[in-house]
């Protein structure tokens, strides 16, 4: 049985919220239209720094209709992801202290440092901007690009293979997480796997159980760590 998909929200912070995190979620939505991004600062400035749009617009992202929004704001709402693009060396790092299931921080220079003409800043803007691009995608394609979930559970058809096949199907989607719930009931399938006892539970690829029936929070748990 597979059970359908959830939207993945995703929060990126910086201190002015006006050039790197803006450019981050330029880049995420242009990745994936599905995904709900927002960006915000814990100072967060007037406007949205100018040669961060002209930057963006020379490939052809429009992010001259963003707003540097406070951190506040989001404080009482969920996320899959609240990722810092602050840089360690020069800067502190905003803590989101909302609800998140992954914090990450992919830092950057920040190029509004860089001082001179146009013609002299705008080079390190647009670096600074590749550099978003390509660490964003990576960040992309190993944690949010639609990919297919696997629980498999293996017995033989006792009572308890069934309630754990019934269990990890409630789990799914009461958290509104797509994955694909098989049985293997074939014994020479099983013995392949090494468990001496059943019912077994491997989540993509990884045995996480056998021989017993968790509760259900310990279930939540396991899908939660193993599943995207």
């Amino acid at each position: 049985m597979t059970v359908a998909a959830k939207t993945k929200r995703i929060l990126i912070l910086c201190t002015g919220n006006s050039c790197r995190s803006q450019m981050a979620e330029g880049f995420l939505k242009s990745f994936d239209e599905n995904l709900e991004v927002f960006s915000a600062g814990t100072k967060p400035a007037e406007k949205v720094n100018p040669f961060a749009v002209k930057a963006m617009q020379e490939i052809g992202i429009d992010i001259s209709n963003g707003v540097s929004e406070d951190v506040d704001k989001y404080l009482s709402q969920s996320f899959d992801y609240v990722i810092t693009v602050c840089d360690n060396a020069k800067e502190s790092c905003p803590v989101f202290i909302g609800n998140v299931k992954h914090q990450l921080h992919i830092g950057f220079d920040d190029p509004a440092d860089a001082v001179g003409s146009e013609e002299e800043v705008m080079p390190v803007y647009s670096r600074v901007r590749d550099e978003i691009k390509n660490d964003f995608y990576e960040f992309y394609l190993k944690n949010l690009m639609n990919k297919e979930n696997i629980i498999r559970v293996y017995g033989s058809g006792c009572s308890n293979c069934k309630k754990l096949e019934q269990m990890c199907i409630d789990v799914l989607q009461e958290l509104n997480i797509k994955a694909t719930v098989e049985k293997v009931n074939d014994l020479q399938e099983i013995m392949k796997t090494g468990i001496l006892s059943t019912p077994g539970l491997e989540i993509n690829g990884k045995m996480i159980s056998s021989g017993k029936l968790p509760t259900k929070s310990t279930l939540i748990h396991w899908i939660q760590e193993n599943i995207n």
